[in-house]
């Protein structure tokens, strides 16, 4: 088969054909509708993305939710404190003051709990929150929250 060879008729057909369907245009039908509809190439993984995304979203605030009223020394704490960190961050600059405040007051009341309850008399957990009370207080007086002029 080395020596077959196609003659020049063959190619100059296959060249022309070749020719002719690349400078063809081919027309793209609209629907009556006057949308192009998309494939479920890209309308499938969308949705799945989209799917796993709102359910990582709800189970994401469902733990924050669970882990507002934990105390130091729980599994929830470090998301507790994450999410506040989080809340620092989206809150505008105003209102950064009361969210300080609002901290501070949860720093102390975790204290307070942890003392009452006896569970975990650890001393270096309380110095830990009260030095970060300390530092709740600090930024309310930097954001100006107690003055009241």
């Amino acid at each position: 088969l080395k020596g077959v060879k196609p003659d020049s008729k063959y190619i100059t057909n296959s060249l022309k054909k070749i020719y002719t369907s690349s400078t063809e245009t081919k027309e793209i039908k609209v629907p009556k509708t006057g949308r192009i509809r998309v494939g479920a190439a890209i309308l499938k993984p969308a949705l799945i993305f989209l799917a796993v995304f709102v359910f990582i979203s709800f189970s994401f605030a469902g733990t924050v939710y669970a882990s507002q009223d934990s105390i130091p020394g729980e599994i929830l704490y470090p998301v507790k404190r994450s999410a506040e960190d989080i809340r620092l961050l989206l809150c505008p600059e105003s209102m950064k003051g009361s969210l300080h405040y609002k901290f501070l007051n949860i720093r102390v009341l975790e204290a307070d709990i942890l003392l009452e309850t006896g569970e975990s008399l650890d001393i270096e957990i309380i110095e830990e929150l009260l030095e970060e009370a300390d530092g709740e207080f600090g930024e309310c007086k930097r954001y100006g929250y107690f003055n009241s002029s």
